[in-house]
């Protein structure tokens, strides 16, 4: 065998061995996508560990009661009552934020709580444990007068951190006519948590000091659809359920378009939400709350509409998972 030959088996079987990777996933301005210390918080007195879940009021007469980040609530909302139904459970849902699940199971006032990201050194409260349903796509979106049709994950980083400021500059052929300045639009939330948008940039100190940050979803799609020359991101599903989605452009990212499933469960997508659920064990531990959960885990397939890629399918494409848990991404 000639040194050619062999030289071609090497990298053939080194690019086995590493695994997919992407030049995004290597970039020193993208943030961590998981919490690498998973460890319990200490700091918690003896009678709060063993304190059971109290509801607070005008939740009385409950078998459970679930937060869920807004991200998640509809779909999740749908399936709780329907399992709560089927089963003859009284169940309270209450949509959110990732910080009013937070404050929710730290005043240990739910049985289950639901997160958009995955959780941070902070959530790790003593007996919480943490299942990760799947994941969902964030999907960069511009004003329909934009001509862009995909961008890649470096220009991203650049656009939001100012290093490009017109769209022009861009190596889509499309946008080099499309001469005007970028409005970039941020909705900065969870800045305590891995992933999300810091899977742009890894802090809101990288970010352009003309960035227009909104705080709500509502705000970041008017703001997108009312500005020719902006750009912001929003959950995929969120998109579709929003009036302003036929007034903005969905963008590619690296060539890959939002919709493409596969492609998204093989770790080739940059930049998605992580759909969590928290339950107890200890004192505050309910087996209503573990079988709601074992349920929602045991969907093979979610409504096409929630784009919700599920944990079984994160597992066949290599993902890293701690018991239910996802904690890192495929290649890692």
């Amino acid at each position: 065998m000639n040194r050619f030959i062999q030289s071609l088996l090497v990298i053939f079987a080194l690019v086995l061995w590493i695994g997919p990777q992407t030049v995004w996933s290597d970039s020193p301005l993208r943030g961590p996508a998981f919490d690498t210390n998973r460890k319990e918080l200490t700091f918690f007195k003896p009678a709060w560990i063993q304190q059971p879940v109290q509801y607070q009021d005008g939740q009385k007469n409950l078998d459970l009661h679930v937060t869920l980040d807004q991200h998640f609530f509809l779909p999740g909302n749908r399936l709780i009552n329907a399992y709560a139904k089927k089963h003859n459970l009284r169940v309270s849902v209450q949509e959110g934020t990732c910080g009013t699940t937070a404050g929710k199971l730290g005043a240990k006032a739910a049985d289950i709580g639901g997160f958009c990201c995955p959780p941070g050194p902070t959530d790790r409260l003593p007996g919480l444990q943490f299942h990760t349903i799947g994941i969902v796509p964030n999907v960069f979106i511009t004003h329909p007068n934009n001509p862009l049709e995909n961008i890649t994950m470096t220009e991203a980083q650049e656009l939001f951190s100012g290093e490009i400021d017109r769209w022009n500059q861009l190596s889509d052929p499309k946008a080099k006519a499309f001469k005007k300045k970028v409005r970039p639009i941020t909705r900065l939330h969870c800045k305590i948590r891995p992933g999300h948008w810091r899977a742009v940039l890894d802090n809101e100190d990288l970010f352009s000091p003309i960035i227009h940050n909104v705080g709500t979803i509502p705000d970041m799609m008017d703001s997108v659809a009312a500005n020719s020359r902006a750009i912001g991101w929003v959950a995929h599903w969120l998109l579709e359920q929003n009036e302003n989605a036929k007034r903005v452009n969905m963008l590619k990212i690296d060539g890959i378009h939002p919709n493409d499933v596969e492609a998204i469960a093989a770790g080739r997508y940059p930049t998605y939400k992580v759909l969590v659920l928290s339950s107890w064990h200890g004192a505050a531990a309910k087996p209503e709350a573990d079988k709601l959960i074992e349920h929602l885990l045991s969907i093979k397939n979610f409504s096409p509409e929630s784009r919700i890629i599920p944990a079984h399918l994160l597992r066949e494409n290599g993902w890293k998972f701690d018991g239910n848990e996802l904690v890192g991404e495929p290649g890692e």
